[in-house]
C-alpha cells in the first residue's frame, strides 16, 4: 500500500493545492495558464502580490494615515499620529527628552505623554502613597 503523496506532487496536477494566490486571492484552475487567481480589493498580479497603490498596503503604523504622492507610482507620505514620528510613524517620540520631573524622580516615556517615578521621599508626607505618583 503507497505511502501518503507529497503535496510539491499534487500540486504539479493541481497548482491551487499550493496556494499560490497572495493577499487572499482565490486560486482558480485554469486549463490555459494552469492557474488564475481572483485579486481582493487593492492587489493585482498572477498571484495577487502586487499592490494597486501604496498605501493598500497600510505603511503608516500607530494610526498614522497615509497619503499617495503625486507623480510617484509607488510614493507615499504619512501623517503621524500625535506621538509618533518617522516615515513610517514607526518611532515613539521621547516625551521625556523634555519633562518637568523634579526632585530627583525618573522619567518614563509613554505615547504622546511621560510619568514622573518619584524617590520614596517624595512620595507623600507619610510614605504612605505607593508609587507611582506625582512629585511635589
Amino acid at each position: 500500500m503507497p505511502g501518503p503523496v507529497d503535496v510539491n506532487i499534487l500540486a504539479k496536477c493541481n497548482p491551487c493545492l499550493s496556494n499560490p494566490c497572495k493577499n487572499d486571492g482565490t486560486c482558480n484552475n485554469d486549463p490555459v495558464d494552469f492557474y488564475r487567481c481572483t485579486c481582493p480589493y487593492g492587489f493585482k498580479g498572477q498571484d495577487c502580490d502586487v499592490p494597486i497603490h501604496a498605501c493598500i498596503s497600510n505603511p503608516c503604523k500607530h494610526g498614522g494615515t497615509c497619503h499617495l504622492k503625486e507623480g510617484e507610482k509607488d510614493g507615499f507620505w504619512c501623517i503621524c499620529a500625535d506621538g509618533f514620528e518617522g516615515e513610517n510613524c514607526e518611532i515613539n517620540v521621547d516625551d521625556c527628552e523634555d519633562n518637568d520631573c523634579e526632585n530627583n524622580s525618573t522619567c518614563v516615556d509613554g505615547i504622546n505623554n511621560y510619568t514622573c517615578l518619584c524617590p520614596p521621599e517624595y512620595t507623600g508626607r507619610k510614605r504612605e502613597i505607593a508609587m507611582p505618583s506625582v512629585c511635589v
